[in-house]
């Protein structure tokens, strides 16, 4: 796998994703709420990931975040996110580097459009999604398996 954020500091490291990070990600509590909203979260995760690559960031072995990106149909792409509750503290070593995945995605993958939903009260991940250059889409109501609102948010390479 080609290093998606390229160079870390030391104790990062990013290695393919694997369901044994799913359960040791210590979920945030947005996350968490989601995810035992839905009837058989492990099976559709694990569905998402043979549909394109994906990664998790490390730190000292313990898993911070998890992410891939789906190819749903030709040229356009759906990416999904695990965040554990540390995140926040480690966000410095990585969010350039992220951006600059982001940025080069569309070529390295061959899309036009990355799309994902966001939970509409996750203030934190609608900024990064945005600071990654994504744009709010519409408001998906009643969407997420706990009948929460849910932000569309697309990024276009054309």
């Amino acid at each position: 796998m080609r290093d998606p954020l390229g160079s870390l500091p030391d104790g990062y490291k990013v290695v393919d994703f694997s369901m044994v990070h799913y359960f040791l990600i210590n979920l945030n509590p947005i996350h968490k709420e989601i995810t035992a909203a839905h009837p058989d979260y492990k099976t559709w995760l694990a569905s998402m990931v043979k549909l394109g690559p994906a990664f998790t960031c490390l730190h000292e072995g313990h898993p911070i975040f998890c992410c891939g990106i789906c190819h749903i149909l030709p040229g356009v792409a759906e990416g999904w996110m695990l965040a554990d509750i540390s995140l926040p503290q480690h966000s410095r070593p990585f969010a350039r580097r992220a951006r600059a995945y982001y940025d080069r995605i569309g070529t390295d993958l061959g899309v036009r459009r990355l799309q994902f939903t966001v939970v509409a009260r996750d203030v934190a991940s609608i900024r990064f999604a945005e600071w990654l250059r994504f744009e709010h889409e519409g408001t998906l109501r009643a969407f997420a398996p706990n009948g929460e609102n849910i932000l569309m948010m697309a990024r276009l390479y054309l």
